[in-house]
């Protein structure tokens, strides 16, 4: 039996979803290239398990927001009354309800990885790592690079945290995974640069620890994220290009998710839903 993909509704928040103005969502297939031009479509769904319909509503649509794609509410809800719509407002396909509750399965951590200490690369440093492992935290000060080389899994203990400036590379041919417990925080104009700009070549998973993700006001990331018991945050002008899934997802004005339709179809990999690794060992 084909396993479905945890990342098969684009934007999830299990409690609620909530657009700021003039955000938006659409989707692309990076199978097929970047996104824009011809590579532009209508599947940026957005969706919750949520019924609610007093603020905070399931979904809530502030002014010039746009889905570009269909807004769905938990099983059972009004649609008319739990997705809550400001002026101008945009949905470009149907209102729907789930036909049961989405499971979203909790995140166990990798064990066994290599332990690594802590990064904190200063202002200006520039640091590459090679391999997996394991980290207390990894912080970088404004204007400082760190660059994955290789294909990585990569478990943080604590914190994930670029501050303003600093940039975070993954190299054009490889693959990462990041597992969190702490927090992960891109400070304003910061990005996460996944080199091949292939969202499923990096995936953030968060443990039930990590309840914090926030993205400042033009950060830009290539990648999935899920972290079931997180309040995710992208503030105004930030650009994610991939997914989100969290318990909460808010969306600041000018904040735009584009979705990655090629991590719908991921199984056996980053969106199979196999997400419990107990153990690791470098072969």
């Amino acid at each position: 039996m084909k396993e479905d993909s945890i990342f098969d509704i684009p934007i999830f928040g299990d409690q609620g979803v909530r657009l700021g103005s003039n955000s938006r969502t659409d989707s692309y297939d990076s199978a097929l290239g970047a996104y824009g031009g011809a590579n532009l479509a209508s599947n940026g769904d957005v969706g919750t398990n949520s019924i609610s319909t007093t603020a905070p509503y399931a979904i809530d649509l502030d002014s010039n927001a746009s889905i570009n794609g269909d807004a769905i509410i938990g099983p059972g809800g009004d649609t008319s009354q739990a997705i809550s719509i400001d002026s101008n407002v945009t949905i470009t396909g149907t209102k729907s309800t789930l036909p049961a509750l989405k499971e979203l399965p909790q995140i166990i951590a990798p064990a066994g990885l290599p332990y690594q200490g802590a990064i904190s690369l200063s202002s200006n440093d520039t640091l590459t790592i090679s391999g997996s492992g394991e980290y207390s935290n990894i912080i970088l000060d404004s204007n400082s690079v760190l660059t994955i080389n290789t294909n990585a899994t990569i478990y943080i203990t604590g914190t994930l945290s670029l501050n303003s400036n600093s940039q975070l590379n993954i190299s054009n041919n490889s693959e990462v995974t990041f597992y969190i417990n702490g927090a992960l925080h891109l400070d304003s104009n910061t990005a996460i640069n996944n080199l091949s700009q292939d969202p499923t070549k990096l995936s953030v998973y968060g443990t039930d620890s990590l309840t914090d993700v926030s993205f400042d006001s033009n950060s830009n990331l290539y990648g999935a994220i899920y972290a079931r018991k997180a309040y995710i945050t992208s503030d105004s002008n930030s650009n994610i290009y991939g997914s989100l899934i969290g318990e909460r997802i808010r969306l600041d004005s000018n904040a735009t998710v584009h979705y990655d339709e090629a991590l719908g179809r991921e199984t056996g990999g980053p969106g199979s839903g196999l997400m419990e690794i107990s153990s690791w060992q470098e072969k």
